[in-house]
């Protein structure tokens, strides 16, 4: 311990003394350390961390599939989840919740609550604990009418109640229904929804809803002893045999995710490869480092010589340079953990706060990014590893450098120097290989971006905002005529707006993640043996294809006309008119759904709902009219930025009805922009990390090969005195920079032609080694080689034979 600490402190006097190498190593360190620990932050955060539930990794969600008909992920049923959990001997509990909002009244301006309606075992189960009151006993879901209770999430309690500690007891208006707040949750229960209200769902209510209703979620935790897999086997015979009994769910299976991978799921494969992408980033910078403390060492070489000829052992020179190596990297770590928390910041700012849940029509909730005791264990540990990997190779050069070589003149000369020259060779050309692997990394995933722009989502989002709507059900609007007539009202106020260009209602928005799908039949066209057709379905105004700018390819677009009391028609789109009726037209045909005949009376657009870099499902589009639905959205197409008109929709809407709030309000670029969420924070970082390797590799060539020039000064000047031509020696050490470079460059290459095949799923409409791509990576890596060695190599025009031949 004191030998190490008699080489620490020698080893920070020395790093005082040369501060342009130690303020050089040390940024180029924190950069490494920093870029690398924000990225790990996030993926701590976001892949790595579990669910905030007891005994979280048994917890799994439940959906039920129909695979046959592309259906991967649909909420079960009420009854299927109480026969579930009745005949599930896997699981030790099991709870269900239904995703809604709720009107709030009586408490100043309306507002549209995001809420839960759950079974009374949800809160106890997830391990949730009250600040105040308390949460569901079972006798709270007892009998067969639903109980008026509410428990406030916390952020909602404190903004809407300012904290009053005297919330408990009072009664508020949901839905124009009272409700009593019974409890307060406490501020660290994490909602993997967005909620501020949950209230209870009755058994004897949930039983009697019908089997074939897809409305609820389904989370359970598993027995210890049992696997996901044994779970999803039995799950599976319960469900066959539900199916046996209930015709409209034959075929129907079910499938277990577990609850952190299915939370995760969409954003991982990002994260785990801008983690990869970063660790090349901080390889390159323990190179470029390496490289700076090579060229240190070989400055010192007299020294060090000087100290194993008065009997320095070799393991202590080697000491020596790691302690140094050690400061570097524990004060690079430290900066960079300051870089880092900014970093994470910014990274916070760039993810959206919901994130999708993939083939699951929902939003989960981003968990907030912080940097926790496993990002410090991190930086600590990969500070450590870093001041091995850039210090190893410098202390045994100096170690096992010749001590009569390194005494006398001409040492430059030595084989010694010739071996230092080819260790300087292999780091630049590692240095070149790294950066190009990022370059190309980044390449790829620009070009794929780009083309993803490029795909056409069958509407034009631009100047459109959206504006979600749900009608109190339970003691209002619970007809179809009145809630047509609501929608009907708000949608002619809507477009009487100044500015506005166009306004449309439909039930299910592009993107949006939520979904409706419905079985039909063709008319005249029998099925074969347990055949079904499904398509999504969306109930839509006839000036919605307006203002989506959605084409019209054949027939008409809806009318205001189609209402109730005339002939039921539907639109369909071109998917669905080229799936069913390859070499036909489809208008005049038939289209029986809910057993009833519907015309077809026009051909759309596809619209790609699921996703940019997915292809449009099967669509019927149906007159709202004809079937209201108690939640719409409402999108208004304007002139100019649509944010001024928020105001004058929420008047639109209260002139018909005072108690009526819009939530969720977006734009559909926000839509676009959430959908490319993965790729678009792949393309930006790989971009940024991409830049700095490049900005990177030039500082270690230009280090290098400077150091090299001074190295040949003698070289130099002797064939300067013989007769060497200012433009041979820059053509000398030009070719042999670029020599070096294009080794590099191969040895990049091929490891991207590895590599990237690996993540090749995760890009869109480009090839892992798309031709463009490489030819621009080369371009850029070349022409930054090229100015890196030229500077040098003028300055090695201009050496003094004299000097030169005098130089030690």
């Amino acid at each position: 311990m004191l030998t190490l600490a008699q080489d620490l402190r020698y080893a920070l006097r020395t790093l005082s003394k040369a501060p342009a190498f130690t303020i050089a190593a040390l940024l180029i360190l924190s950069i490494g350390i920093g870029a690398t620990t924000a990225i790990f932050s996030v993926v701590n955060a976001v892949v790595l961390r579990p669910v905030p539930y007891p005994h979280s990794d048994r917890l799994a969600l439940i959906w039920e599939t129909d695979l046959r008909h592309g259906v991967k992920r649909e909420g079960p049923s009420a009854p299927n989840f109480l026969d579930w959990k009745e005949q599930s001997r896997s699981f030790e509990d099991m709870t269900l919740l239904e995703v809604g909002t709720g009107v709030l009244t009586g408490e100043g301006e309306p507002e549209q609550l995001p809420g839960l309606r759950v079974s009374t075992n949800f809160l106890s189960m997830l391990g949730a604990r009250t600040v105040l009151g308390r949460g569901f006993t079972e006798a709270d879901g007892t009998g067969d009418k639903r109980q008026a209770l509410a428990v406030l999430t916390n952020g909602f309690w404190k903004r809407r109640f300012s904290s009053d500690p005297g919330v408990i007891g009072k009664t508020i208006n949901l839905n124009s229904e009272p409700y009593t707040v019974i409890g307060v949750l406490s501020p660290e229960f994490w909602q993997p929804v967005q909620v501020d209200v949950i209230v209870p769902w009755p058994i004897g209510e949930l039983r009697a809803k019908s089997r074939t209703n897809h409305d609820f979620g389904v989370i359970a935790r598993r027995k210890p002893e049992v696997t996901f897999a044994q779970a999803q086997a039995e799950l599976s015979a319960v469900a066959r045999r539900i199916d046996d009994s209930t015709p409209g769910l034959a075929g129907w299976d079910v499938t277990v995710v577990p609850l952190h991978q299915a939370l995760t799921e969409y954003i991982r494969p990002a994260l785990l490869l801008l983690l990869g992408a970063v660790g090349f980033l901080l390889l390159l910078a323990c190179v470029n480092v390496a490289s700076l403390l090579l060229s240190r060492v070989t400055a010192r070489r007299k020294e060090i010589a000087i100290r194993a000829a008065l009997g320095a052992r070799r393991g202590r020179l080697i000491r020596q340079i790691l302690s140094e190596s050690l400061l570097l990297a524990l004060g690079g770590g430290t900066l960079g953990l300051l870089l880092a928390t900014w970093g994470v910041t910014l990274l916070g700012s760039i993810l959206p706060a919901t994130l999708p849940l993939p083939d699951a029509g929902a939003e989960i909730v981003r968990p907030d990014l912080t940097i926790d005791s496993r990002v410090l264990i991190f930086a600590i540990l990969i500070s450590t590893v870093t001041a091995l990997i850039f210090g190893i190779i410098p202390a045994f050069r100096a170690a096992t450098a010749g001590v009569n070589d390194s005494l006398k003149d001409g040492a430059r000369a030595s084989s010694s120097s010739r071996a230092r020259r080819r260790v300087w060779t292999y780091l630049v050309t590692g240095e070149i290989g790294l950066a190009c692997v990022l370059l190309t990394g980044a390449g790829v995933a620009m070009k794929s971006f780009v083309n993803l722009q490029r795909v056409n989502p069958g509407f034009v989002p631009d100047r459109v905002l959206t504006f979600q709507m749900r009608l109190p059900t339970d003691n209002r609007y619970r007809n179809a005529r009145e809630q047509a007539e609501f929608y009907r009202r708000v949608l002619e106020n809507a477009a009487r707006i100044p500015g506005a260009e166009s306004a449309g209602l439909v039930d299910v928005l592009p993107l949006g993640q939520q979904n409706d799908r419905e079985y039909f039949t063709i008319e005249n066209r029998p099925l074969a043996q347990g055949q079904r057709l499904v398509a999504d379905f969306r109930r839509v105004s006839a000036s919605y294809f307006q203002t989506m700018r959605i084409p019209l390819i054949a027939g008409r677009l809806l009318s205001d006309r189609d209402v109730r009391d005339t002939p039921l028609v539907v639109v369909i789109d071109e998917t669905l008119a080229r799936q069913y009726w390859p070499k036909q037209d489809p208008l005049g045909k038939r289209l029986n759904i809910w057993g009833e005949p519907r015309q077809i009376v026009g051909i759309v657009g596809a619209v790609r709902h699921y996703g940019l870099d997915r292809q449009a499902e099967p669509t019927i589009y149906g007159p709202y009219l004809q079937m209201p639905k108690d939640r719409m959205a409402l999108a208004i197409r304007t002139a100019a930025d649509p944010r001024g008109t928020v105001n004058a929709v929420k008047q639109a809407v209260w002139s018909v009805d005072k108690d009526q709030p819009i939530f969720q309000i977006r734009g559909m670029s926000d839509y676009m922009a959430l959908a490319d969420t993965a790729p678009r924070l792949s393309m930006v970082l790989l971009t940024v990390f991409a830049a700095v390797s490049v900005f990177l590799a030039a500082l270690g060539i230009y280090g290098v090969v400077s150091y090299g020039v001074n190295e040949r000064t003698r070289e130099f000047g002797l064939r300067v005195a013989l007769g060497a031509a200012p433009e041979q020696l820059r053509s000398l050490v030009l070719r042999q920079g670029l020599g070096t470079a294009s080794a590099g460059l191969a040895a990049g290459l091929a490891g991207a032609a590895v590599l990237t095949p690996l993540v090749g799923t995760f890009f869109y409409g480009v090839t892992p080694l798309d031709p463009t791509v490489i030819a621009t990576v080369a371009a850029i890596l070349l022409a930054v080689a090229l100015f890196a060695n030229y500077v040098p190599a003028r300055r090695a025009t201009r050496i003094d034979p004299m000097e030169a031949l005098r130089h030690d």
